[in-house]
């Protein structure tokens, strides 16, 4: 009943309306575009385009996943699952990822190493800044207010100082500082400022182009410099402490591919060749290794060989509501006290065993992370692997951002303190859409 209970939820969105919505005015923002019904319930050949303002009356009403709106004075039902929360409990409001802020660049194919691929380029920090203020003019999701303080930074051609003049709206200057914070980088270092701290690849060196990648093949990677010598200095950039990487998309493609690095012997080897044999996505790829290598001794009979046979079913089969003898099987595993101490995490086996299904990538996720954490020789192969992509992950000191000063610390991806983390997915979820299995350099 309680798993019934949460996949309604999640999927109809009636939950987050009793939450947000229901019996107020709220003024929000679509998040895509919105195909519009009419009152009988047909599509009708009109749509709502990705960051019109809409207003949710107190007399809207929740139907079957959708809504009634005012859209420009005029009512209109679209999808519940198509307007963004109200940002004071959560969710984003400002929607300014960089690649619609460097549309003023015509763009070009760049060639780095043996790879060519599409990206804005940028040659100066006017062009840009420029670029920047252009973008920013035309996102309807930036209140007015915001949209000042930005532009007046972005005109002042000091960009290692932001004068918020009085703005004190944290939450949307932390939504600033996570996007723009990509783009900032690249004005504060061709503009010759001091932005950065720890390393500094930029040292005795100028800067011939900021590029921007736009193929989303570049996982991990926001931008990257070339250097007039001709060096090229990729950059991950993260706000504060910043959001983890992947540990599938960044890492494990660099073993599978390597000769020159051998992975030892244990979880780390059991990953890459999962991942070598099977053309997997990511969650796939998660639940065959953690079912395959952490749980494949409790597993016994018919159930068990028939649960690693096809691990990834028992996610899409809790992802669908389709609980069957598998699922059952798993989960009583899992939920029996007596092997509580039997897992490599165990502090939180109670909240897991709460939440579970719904918890079950998590749990996953963060027993693998401590697997890795706790092999030494694991983490070394790791880390070898990422100094190979040779790339600098930019951290955006967000307490002196928030104060008006920007500054970067810089950590190249050789760096020694590595961690792995089960990833910032909830135990609430079993997609664990936020983010599942990562790593962070410190």
């Amino acid at each position: 009943m309680r798993l019934t209970h949460y996949l309604y939820e999640v999927t109809t969105g009636a939950n987050a309306w009793q939450k947000y919505f229901k019996g107020k005015d709220i003024e929000t923002f679509t998040k895509k575009s919105c195909p519009v019904w009419d009152i009988n319930g047909k599509k009708t050949d009109q749509s709502i385009e990705t960051g019109e303002p809409v207003l949710v009356p107190t007399s809207s009403v929740f139907n079957k996943g959708k809504i009634s709106v005012m859209y420009k004075g005029v009512p209109a039902i679209i999808s519940f699952n198509n307007i963004v929360k109200p940002v004071t409990t959560g969710g984003e409001q400002l929607k300014i990822p960089a690649s619609k802020l460097v549309q003023m660049s015509s763009g070009k194919n760049v060639t780095v190493g043996l790879k060519t691929f599409p990206a804005k380029v940028f040659y100066n920090s006017t062009e840009l800044s420029l670029s920047i203020i252009e973008g920013i003019r035309n996102i309807r999701t930036v209140p007015d207010d915001l949209k000042d303080v930005l532009i007046n930074y972005l005109s002042s051609n000091r960009y290692s100082v932001i004068d918020w003049s009085g703005y004190d709206n944290k939450k949307l200057k932390n939504e600033v500082a996570k996007y723009l914070g990509e783009l900032i980088i690249g004005l504060g270092v061709m503009n010759n400022e001091n932005v950065l701290t720890g390393t500094n690849p930029f040292k005795g060196k100028k800067v011939k182009e900021f590029i921007v990648p736009t193929d989303s093949s570049f996982a991990g990677v926001d931008s990257m410099f070339l250097m007039k010598d001709g060096n090229v200095i990729p950059i991950s950039s993260k706000s504060g402490k910043g959001a983890s990487a992947s540990f599938y998309i960044n890492v494990i493609p660099v073993l599978v591919n390597s000769k020159d690095i051998k992975s030892p012997s244990g979880i780390l080897k059991f990953m890459v060749d999962t991942a070598k044999s099977n053309n997997f996505k990511t969650l796939e790829w998660i639940y065959y290794v953690g079912i395959q290598y952490m749980m494949k001794k409790y597993l016994k009979g018919p159930i068990g060989k028939n649960i690693l046979s096809n691990p990834y079913s028992i996610y899409n089969n809790i992802r669908m509501n389709n609980i069957g003898k598998n699922e059952e099987y798993l989960i009583n595993i899992i939920s029996n006290p007596k092997l509580f101490n039997q897992w490599p995490v165990t502090k939180n086996m109670k909240k897991i065993v709460d939440k579970l299904p719904n918890s079950l990538t998590y749990f996953i996720c963060q027993n693998l992370a401590e697997l890795l954490n706790k092999d030494k020789k694991a983490i070394e192969t790791i880390i070898k692997a990422l100094s190979y992509k040779n790339f600098y992950q930019a951290n955006l000191n967000q307490n002196k951002f928030h104060s008006g000063k920007v500054e970067f610390k810089i950590v190249h991806s050789g760096s020694n303190n590595l961690k792995v983390l089960q990833g910032k997915g909830s135990m609430n979820s079993v997609t664990s859409e936020q983010g599942r299995l990562s790593y962070m350099f410190s």
